[in-house]
C-alpha cells in the first residue's frame, strides 16, 4: 500500500490527484470495480485514441505459461 499511489498492476501506477489516460480495458476495471468511488472518469468510449504506453502487450503477464500437465483427463 502506497497513500500517494494506486497500483492496479504491474503497467499501472496511478499516481493521487494525477489525470491519465487509459485503455479501455482499463478504464472498465477501474469503473466496474470497488475502486470506482477513488476515480474520476472522463470521456466516453465515442472516440479511440489507440494503444497508450503499457497497454495493448503481453499484460498482465511476461511470458505464456508452459502447461506442465500431461495425460488424459478423463
Amino acid at each position: 500500500h502506497h497513500p500517494d499511489r494506486f497500483d492496479l498492476d504491474k503497467h499501472h501506477a496511478i499516481e493521487t490527484g494525477k489525470v491519465f489516460a487509459v485503455c479501455g480495458n482499463t478504464w472498465r476495471m477501474l469503473h466496474d470495480s470497488r475502486h470506482a468511488t477513488h476515480f474520476d472518469f472522463i470521456g466516453n468510449f465515442e472516440r479511440h485514441f489507440g494503444l497508450f504506453e503499457g497497454c495493448g502487450s503481453a499484460i498482465p503477464f511476461d511470458t505464456v505459461a508452459q502447461d506442465s500437465a500431461s495425460g488424459a483427463c478423463c
